[in-house]
């Protein structure tokens, strides 16, 4: 942008030229923001409707499993487990996210310490693609 020096003149104030310049610059500019604002409205509603579906899911995770096909068992395990390993008859893993924290949060006696938690949690970290988190989650649901 330029400066206001170059812009004013103490004799003569703004020419139109100048500032019909800086009007469009601004104008660019207030454009540039609604877009920037649309896409945060846009994947903030994407994070809620994943977020609702991940605790659908998980909600009923146990009853699906229970009704589903070796391989359909398996692509659930898939998704859900990190580094799965079998000790003897035991299996032994780690949750991927964000499932490790809707496990911790589920166990937590302190809704109030749990709802602090879930405000805060970085969603965005855990889901850096939304769109990719959302037709994962529905093609578990489609095992259904």
């Amino acid at each position: 942008m330029q400066t206001a020096r170059r812009i004013f003149s103490l004799n003569r104030g703004i020419t139109k030229d100048d500032y019909d310049k800086k009007l469009q610059e601004l104008k660019d500019m207030q454009y540039r923001l609604d877009i920037e604002a649309e896409e945060h409205t846009r994947a903030d509603h994407d994070y809620k409707l994943t977020i609702a579906q991940v605790f659908s899911l998980s909600r009923r995770m146990g009853e699906i499993f229970k009704s589903s096909e070796p391989h359909e068992k398996r692509a659930f395990l898939n998704y859900l487990l990190q580094n799965p390993t079998v000790s003897g008859k035991k299996l032994e893993f780690t949750l991927k996210k964000p499932w490790d924290t809707v496990l911790e949060f589920a166990t937590t006696p302190n809704w109030l310490a749990w709802e602090s938690a879930f405000r805060t949690y970085d969603w965005a970290k855990a889901f850096p693609d939304p769109e990719v988190a959302t037709r994962q989650i529905r093609g578990l649901l489609a095992l259904v």
